[in-house]
């Protein structure tokens, strides 16, 4: 059996050693040399007194040599100052590198050469990068030597594009403003051509408008993505190279694909380039597949999604998928489908038990119908609970600017279901499975009312996927919840 590496640690799980017996080549911060180090005084070598790598050295043992061996230096800010190659050096290539920050400790300039004798400057040149950033670190400007004859072989300037995000969507694209004189980052610099986005419900740009309103193109696609671009008439052109379309996702038209965060999602085969990255989390055993095959009315912005227990905009508002215990909510929610192998169709228990359960029993049979599917399919309770879980989030107020300020505590009044008691506080329901809280404008034939909405309520459920909150409009406001038992997954901060 051949040896392939044999390792020797400082401390627990620090490398000092890696040796490769059958090509004779170890490496080593202990070094060759025997005894201490005589800056630190101890026998690590390949170490500063701050524990940094000083000394990357691989040697042959074979023929005691040097195979590779590269020395680094540091500033205080612990910025490598300078890379130098002993085995090039030795062999006249000039392949050190010296390094200068600005004030903020980020990469400015990087110099190749031949170092001096004490790593300040170079004794000869022959590569140099160069860059300018911004407040946020994006290229402002690059410049690079090839030959290190101290003339410019390529200078950019990167301000081609600057894009604005609003607030309704991770990808709610505003204005893009763009350097029209060049391409590449060959440009003059200047921003002279401002365009603003226009978004369908599934955050699909369809056209792109000036700074006087004017349209100036438009954007159609098939059902899993493929752009077509526009004229203003909708004939086929394209003139200002608009790259953030379907679902906000920015694409590449060299290549077809989109890149959207942890993945690469390709329109024209309706499939992600990779695999989920969070595996069979996410409740779909086929992890390539694109929003459960559902791309006319979902969206993916993080490439690792589950469209299961996402909030549509007119629930809570749009704010409400961007907040932290909604999104606590979905979280346990998916968990739940994954562990008991549930499919985005098992949404459908609850609607199907309060369809069966309302043609026998009116309002109370189709709530008792939607339960009573929740004791037999655990999927079903996963959907219960999930919405118990954000009519707690609702309840509690908990998002800034909450577009139901029916449903803050002091405002609001409630009522079991089916025996529309009044409750005190807006505790779970242990006999029905539905609960109102209504901001009742009087008091007026207040049980007449409820009794009404009820059965509105019900049958309104059935057409929206058993989702958590629906308000009517009936000269007062209310939303209708639908809980599970007393289970608990999320309860807002207060």
């Amino acid at each position: 059996t051949t040896q392939l590496a044999a390792y020797s640690y400082l401390g627990a799980g620090a490398f000092v050693i890696a040796n490769s017996p059958q090509p004779n080549v170890q490496y080593t911060l202990i070094g060759t040399a025997g005894g201490n180090d005589p800056v630190t005084g101890d026998i690590y070598r390949g170490l500063d007194l701050f524990g940094r790598i000083k000394d990357s050295y691989w040697y042959n043992t074979g023929t005691a040599t040097d195979a590779d061996r590269i020395q680094y230096g540091y500033d205080r800010a612990s910025n490598r100052t300078y890379r130098q190659n002993t085995v090039a050096e030795s062999l006249t290539a000039e392949f050190d590198e010296l390094y200068q920050y600005d004030g903020i400790q980020r990469l400015k300039d990087m110099l190749r050469g031949t170092l001096n004798s004490t790593q300040t400057g170079l004794t000869s040149e022959s590569f140099a990068q160069c860059w300018g950033l911004d407040a946020t670190g994006n290229w402002q400007g690059f410049q690079e030597d090839d030959t290190g004859a101290g003339t410019w072989s390529l200078v950019q300037s990167r301000a081609e594009r600057q894009f604005v995000w609003g607030e309704r969507y991770i990808d709610d694209l505003v204005i893009r403003d763009r350097d029209t004189t060049g391409s590449g980052g060959g440009g003059s610099g200047t921003l002279n051509e401002r365009l603003y986005a226009l978004q369908d419900a599934n955050w699909n740009v369809t056209s792109v408008i000036d700074s006087t309103g004017t349209m100036q193109e438009r954007y159609n696609y098939a059902a899993y993505g493929t752009p077509a671009f526009l004229t203003p008439t909708f004939g086929s052109s394209s003139s200002f190279d608009w790259e953030t379309l379907y679902a906000g996702y920015r694409f590449d038209a060299a290549t077809g694909l989109s890149v959207v965060r942890h993945r690469v999602y390709s329109a024209v085969l309706g499939v992600w380039g990779q695999r989920d990255p969070i595996g069979y989390e996410a409740g779909d055993l086929n992890l390539f597949r694109y929003v459960f095959s559902i791309p006319i009315h979902q969206t993916d912005p993080s490439g690792q999604d589950c469209p299961k227990c996402d909030l549509p905009d007119w629930l809570f508002g749009q704010q409400a998928n961007n907040d932290p215990c909604f999104l606590a909510c979905c979280a346990v929610h998916d968990e739940c489908f994954s562990v008991h192998r549930c499919t985005y169709a098992s949404w459908g228990w609850n609607a199907g038990g309060a369809v069966a359960g309302g043609y026998l029993g009116g309002a109370g049979g189709a709530a008792g119908g939607s339960r009573l599917c929740g004791l037999f399919s655990k999927c079903a309770r996963c959907n219960n609970d999930v919405m118990e879980c954000f009519a707690e989030c609702a309840f509690g107020n908990h998002m800034a600017g909450n577009p139901l300020p029916c449903l803050r505590k002091k405002e609001a009044v409630y009522y079991d279901w089916p025996t529309t008691r009044r409750l005190s506080e807006p505790a779970r329901s242990r006999q029905g499975v539905l609960y109102v809280a209504a901001a009742l404008e009087d008091s007026q034939n207040e049980i007449a009312t409820i009794q009404g909405l009820f059965v509105m309520a019900t049958f309104l459920l059935l057409f929206h996927n058993n989702r958590s909150v629906q308000r009517l409009r009936t000269g007062r406001r209310f939303a209708i919840i639908r809980p599970a038992d007393a289970r608990e997954f999320c309860r807002p901060p207060r």
